[in-house]
Parts: C-alpha cells; sequence; structure tokens
C-alpha cells in the first residue's frame, strides 16, 4: 500500500513501476480519512488469502499429476513384467473381462497351439478346441460367468504339429470395489501324460482287482489312517458280506468292525480292548517292517489267522499302505491238533518202550560191573565181559534216542564230546558190522595210520557213523566182494575212507544220496537195503562233529567210495588219563535201594556192598517205607515204577516225617525226559538218575555225599 499525491497520470505512471518490482501494489491518495485505510487493509488482506489459496490448489494439483505420472508409469512396468512372467511361465496364461472374452494370452499359448499372436483373443481361443469338447467347454465358461464361480475344466487342445492333447483349463474370478465381477485370470496345462499314467494306473489296478480276487485268502489294504481302501472277494466271503452290504471305502478299521461285526453270522463283534490289541500290534509291525500274525476263533467253532505284511512305503520313505491277509485256518489248525496228539501218544509209547527195555538193562549192566570188581580174569572172560558192555552202552544210547526221534528230525541231535582214539571209534563200527560182512562172504581190509590219533568226538555216534557206511558197502556188494576203510593223516585232520566193489551209485543219484529216505534202488529190489536214514543220519552226525562227507562214483557196476574228513585234535597227557580214572574206597554209607525188578535191585546192592557201603533192599514200597524206620537209611536209591504206591508217593511220605529231611533222594528209572526230571524234583528228589545207571556216576555222587 503506497500513500500519494499528484494527478492521475502521475499516480498511474507510480503504479506501473511500483507494480514490476513489488507485484500488487495499492495506491492511497493523501490525505487519506481512517475509515478508507482500513477498508483498504481488508481488501488487501482478503486478497493475499484468496492468492495462498490458489497458490495451495496448484500446488497440490501438481503433486496430484505427479503421483498418477508415477502410478501410470509403475503400472505400465508391472504390466510389462507380467506379460514377461507370463510368457516365460510354463503354463499357458490368459486373463478374460466378465463376459469370459479373453483380453490376454501368454506366448507359451500361441507357441503350443502354433497360432497367431492375437488370434486367440475374445473367443478366438475356442477355435482350437476339438470339436466334440468345444460346446460343453463354452457352456462352462458361460456358466461361470453367470455365478462368478471358478472354472476347472479338462479338453482336447490342437497344439502346433496338428493333433490334440488333453489340457486342463482352471481360473478364478477377480472382484471389483463394488463387489461386482471385474474378470478372470487363468492358466492352461497340458494333462496328456497325466491322463496316460491315469489309463495305466487304471489298467494295472483291474489287472490287481483280477489277481486279488483269484487268490484263495482274504486280503484288506488300508491307509496309514487305518482306513479301508480295498479288499477281494475272498475276504467278503469271510466276513459274510458283498455288494451293497460292503461298508464304505472311508470308514476306519474299528467302525468296520462295530459296523459288521468280526463275524456277522453270530452277531459277534470285536470287543475295544480286542481291537486296541489289533491296533498296537499293527503300529509296531508298521515302525519294525516284521511281520505280525492275529489268531482268533468264531462262533462258529472255526479258526481264522490275519498276517499282515511288511508296510508299504513311497520313494520318500512314507508310509502309504498297510496289507493284511486273512485265511481260516480251522482245518490246518485241526491237522495239526491230530498230529500233536499223534506226537504226544508216541512219546508215552517211546518213553514206555524206553521204560521196558531200560529195566532189563540195568541188571546187565550191573551185572557186568560186579564182573569187572570181582569176576573171573579169564582173557576171554574179559573180552565177553568188555563186549557186553560195549553192546549195553550202545543199546543204551539207542535206548536214549527213542525218547529223541522228534529232536533228530529237526536236526538237534546233542553229542556227548570226549577224546577219543581214531582206533578205538573204528574197531568199534567193525566189530558192529563183522556179523553182516561174514555172513556175505566180504574181504574187509583196514587201514590206520601210525601212533595214535586223537578226535574230539561222541565215540559211540561216531562209531555210527562208519558202521552205517560199512553195513551200506556189505549190503550193495555182491557175495565175495571186497570192502576197505582206510584211514590217514593229513594237514591237521583225519581222512577216512570206505570203498567197496558193488553195484555202485548212478551220477544222477549222488546229488540226493544224502538225503532222508534216499535209497540208490527200491527196497523189494534188495532185501536188507534198510529205510534209507542212514546215509542222512550219518552226514547229520558228521557235520555236528565239524567236519564233512562226500560220496564218488564211477558210475552203476563200478562200486562207491565214501570219504569222511573230521579234524584231528592233541592226545590227552597220562596225567589226565589217571585223573580220569574210577578211584577206589569211597566213604561208606547206609543206603537203601528200592526196586521191583529184583535182579536189578539184588545187583546194584551187591555192586554198591563191594564199593564198601551198607546196603538193604526192599521191592515194594511199604517194606521201603518200613525199612527207613528201621534202618534209618542216609541215602535212597528209589525206582519210580513201583506197583501200589510210587516213587514220587514214597518221596512225599519219606518227606513228610520228621527224620525225612536229611535223607537224600536219588530218583532211579527208565523215565528220563524233562517232564520227568521236574516231578521227581517236585515230589522231593534231590537227584535223578536214568536207568541203566552209570556205575562211574553214581560212586562219583556218593563219594561227594559221603564228603558233605
Amino acid at each position: 500500500m503506497v500513500l500519494t499525491t499528484g494527478d492521475d497520470d502521475h499516480r498511474l505512471e507510480l503504479l506501473a513501476r511500483l507494480g514490476l518490482s513489488l507485484g500488487v501494489v495499492t495506491l492511497l491518495e493523501r490525505p487519506l480519512r481512517q475509515a478508507r485505510l482500513v477498508a483498504a487493509m481488508r481488501v488487501a488482506l482478503n486478497a493475499r488469502r484468496r492468492q495462498y489459496e490458489v497458490r495451495a490448489l496448484l500446488e497440490e494439483r501438481e503433486q496430484r499429476e505427479q503421483v498418477l505420472r508415477e502410478r501410470a508409469a509403475k503400472l505400465r512396468a508391472s504390466e510389462a513384467q507380467f506379460r514377461e512372467t507370463a510368457d516365460a511361465a510354463p503354463a499357458m496364461l490368459w486373463v478374460s473381462d466378465a463376459t469370459l472374452a479373453w483380453t490376454y494370452l501368454s506366448r507359451s499359448w500361441y507357441e503350443y497351439t502354433g497360432t497367431k499372436r492375437g488370434s486367440g483373443l475374445g473367443k478366438g481361443w475356442a477355435k482350437q478346441i476339438h470339436s466334440s469338447d468345444r460346446d460343453r467347454v463354452l457352456q462352462a465358461f458361460a456358466d461361470a460367468a453367470r455365478s462368478g464361480k471358478p472354472i476347472q475344466v479338462e479338453y482336447r487342445l490342437r497344439v502346433s504339429y496338428g493333433s490334440y492333447r488333453w489340457t486342463l483349463d482352471m481360473s478364478h474370478p477377480q472382484f471389483g470395489p463394488n463387489g461386482a465381477l471385474a474378470d478372470y485370470v487363468g492358466s492352461v496345462i497340458d494333462i496328456e501324460d497325466l491322463r496316460v499314467a491315469e489309463r495305466e494306473t487304471q489298467r494295472h489296478r483291474a489287472l490287481l482287482d483280477a489277481v486279488l480276487d483269484s487268490l484263495p485268502v482274504g486280503i484288506v489294504i488300508a491307509d496309514p489312517e487305518g482306513r479301508l481302501v480295498r479288499w477281494n472277494k475272498a475276504h467278503e466271503e469271510l466276513w459274510g458280506f458283498g455288494g451293497s452290504a460292503a461298508p464304505p471305502s472311508t470308514a476306519s478299521i474299528p467302525d468296520y468292525a462295530q459296523w459288521r461285526g468280526w463275524w456277522p453270522e453270530t452277531g459277534e463283534r470285536i470287543q475295544p480292548e480286542e481291537w486296541t490289541l489289533s491296533q498296537a500290534l499293527l503300529e509296531r509291525q508298521a515302525v519294525t517292517g516284521q511281520l505280525m500274525e492275529i489268531e482268533r476263533f468264531d462262533g462258529r467253532g472255526r479258526r481264522f489267522l490275519m498276517n499282515a505284511s511288511a508296510p508299504v512305503f513311497d520313494a520318500a520313505g512314507e508310509l502309504i499302505a498297510a496289507v493284511a491277509a486273512q485265511t481260516d485256518v480251522t482245518e490246518q489248525r485241526q491237522t495239526q491238533e491230530t498230529l500233536r496228539d499223534a506226537d504226544r501218544r508216541k512219546d508215552e509209547f517211546l518213553a514206555t518202550l524206553a521204560l521196558e527195555l531200560r529195566n532189563p538193562l540195568a541188571p546187565i549192566r550191573t551185572a557186568v560191573e560186579l564182573l569187572k570188581l570181582n569176576g573171573p580174569q579169564d582173557d576171554m572172560v574179559i573180552s565177553c565181559r568188555d563186549m557186553i558192555d560195549r553192546q549195553v552202552t550202545d543199546l543204551t544210547r539207542l535206548v536214549d534216542d527213542l525218547l529223541e526221534v522228534s529232536r533228530i528230525t529237526r536236526g538237534k541231535l546233542e553229542l556227548r564230546k570226549d577224546l577219543v582214539q581214531l582206533r578205538q571209534v573204528v574197531e568199534r563200527a567193525v566189530e558192529a558190522a563183522r556179523p553182516l560182512i561174514d555172513a556175505s562172504h566180504h574181504v574187509l581190509e583196514v587201514s590206520m595210520p601210525e601212533g595214535e590219533r586223537w578226535l574230539l568226538a561222541d565215540a559211540t555216534r561216531l562209531a555210527q557213523v562208519f558202521t552205517n557206511l560199512l553195513n551200506n558197502a556189505s549190503r550193495y556188494t555182491a557175495t565175495g566182494g571186497r570192502i576197505s576203510l582206510n584211514a590217514a593223516a593229513e594237514n591237521g585232520e583225519l581222512r577216512m575212507t570206505v570203498r567197496d566193489t558193488g553195484i555202485g551209485i548212478a551220477a544222477e543219484h549222488l546229488p540226493g544220496i544224502f538225503e532222508m529216505f534216499s535209497q540208490v534202488t527200491p527196497a523189494l529190489e534188495r532185501s536188507g537195503s534198510g529205510l534209507g536214514v542212514g546215509l542222512a543220519l550219518a552226514k547229520a552226525l558228521v557235520d555236528l562233529h565239524g567236519g564233512s562227507i562226500v560220496a564218488h562214483s564211477a558210475g552203476v557196476g563200478h562200486g562207491s567210495e565214501f570219504e569222511v574228513r573230521l579234524p584231528e585234535v592233541d592226545g590227552p597227557s597220562m596225567a589226565a588219563v589217571a585223573a580220569n580214572g574210577v578211584g577206589e574206597g569211597a566213604t561208606p554209607l547206609r543206603i537203601l535201594v528200592v526196586d521191583d525188578n529184583r535182579d536189578s535191585a539184588d545187583g546194584l546192592a551187591m555192586l554198591l556192598g563191594l564199593m564198601g557201603h551198607e546196603v538193604t533192599v526192599a521191592y515194594d514200597a511199604l517194606d521201603a517205607l518200613q525199612l527207613m524206620e528201621q534202618a534209618r537209611p542216609q541215602v535212597v536209591l528209589l525206582d519210580i515204577g513201583l506197583p501200589t504206591m510210587n516213587g514220587y508217593q514214597v518221596a512225599r511220605q519219606i518227606r513228610a516225617e520228621p527224620w525225612g529231611g536229611d535223607v537224600i533222594l536219588i530218583a532211579q528209572t527208565g523215565w528220563g525226559q524233562q517232564e520227568d526230571k521236574r516231578r521227581a524234583a517236585d515230589a522231593g528228589f534231590d537227584h535223578h538218575m536214568t536207568k541203566p545207571l552209570n556205575i562211574a556216576t553214581i560212586s562219583t555222587l556218593l563219594t561227594r555225599i559221603a564228603a558233605g
């Protein structure tokens, strides 16, 4: 605001000059009234305020335009990036408006279909669809446009080389701020290989179903959560359902059991605790991969067995399935029960037979021991005595074998190894085979290595091997033929060879010559050819001794040869041999012998008397109890199989007496199985000895008892 005087021209010139340098200028003429000055100032201040407002509006407009320019640039960059990304994507991407007219197609669409860029926009993309699929696809797109729902449709699309391939088209709707449908964004992928794989999978599934349904056992397949996914017809028959009665495939195993019951004919259901057990076993089987079996009865007297195989894992090691096989094992179990019953009766028969054989063996053994202690020393008597001793020993072992038939068939023979001389084993075998060899007028040649050769072996069992080989050689060699047994020491082994000039062995028979019941000729063609178990038993015994046995033959008519190799060991020192001898002068004991077999009781009493003991004899249980009161023996050798009252009852009655706790009770019996030993211990026996008694063993035991 400028105060001025003068005429109008002067004021205009001044206003023009000041306006160039100061901008907006207001001139006030002097003298100036107060009211005019105030009014002029108000007008000027209002003008300045409006000027600032306009300037602010202009600056805000400029800022908005700058923001719009930046956004437009970003949008263009984003669109370019989207197109670049979409063009590089393996899937064919597309964008449409709300009517599903395509507004954008990625480069991969045009490369896949072999069409020109832009030709697929609008509805042009539909021209590439197979004519058989086009109407269905367009209808699906039209329905989606009305509903605003996602689209997923499969159709065949023509590719660049002219053929059609199956594709999957999936898209999602996009909505504007007002909730109205704006556009669709979708993708198309090639699924031809998946369709081929699916058809192949269906083919394999059909093949698997056919195989499963052809199996005579019930098969169930469950997923890792226990849901049943497949079963076969045999399973339906076992469970008693089929067709519309089958449970849904999503039913879990426990639901399945509760839905149908394990045995639907009877209405019986699996109890919760039974299912918990089964589930725990299944879980453990899934972790360990071990075979699991569950067997149970139904209400109809039938038995079923479920076998769960190893779990099925995918390539990543994830559990994907569990397979169970269910079989009706009623007949098998009945057969097993029958066989077990027959086996039990067989064991009872063998045990009874062994007992009956041991009763006469006991006095024979005692008589031999008496002859050793106080018999004639004539050479012929000694030879006969030793022969009887050896044969009783072998017969005793054979009786023991009667009780171990089941163990023999299972390959569980037990050896009683000791240091033995090869010469003794061979002599025993030759002695056992001599009657058959002499009866056939064979010439037997035996050749032994120089010096003493020792084996760690069961002498009786090893002699049995060579007895079998010599007997076989004699059986299959014509009268007057030659048999040889040659032994030699080679590189820490003893090699024994049995040769004959007999009928020989055909080449086709050699591989199976050591199999059980194998015979080179039918049993009816050669008298006395045996049952065909001798060579099998010989091989089993040689194997148990750590050796080997092989058969050789040049063919039929050229004889045969059996070679046995066994490891040789160092022999014992003379001090060790002396230490193993039977001592003399046992400390006297008061002994009561109780046995209803008078020969056995009297012979044992005589033998114990010669050993220096004070012996009393009783032939039945009542006499034994009466003598117990009178003689008060320290040791009682008590037979189990007594009349009127058996040995177990006598032992219990003795233990019931005030003085009965100090008596040493020794069971002497023909019953030698493990169960018999347990029963004897339960009845109060201190020791259990099997007939015929081993004198060295009983002497050692009595010496230990006397020593306290």
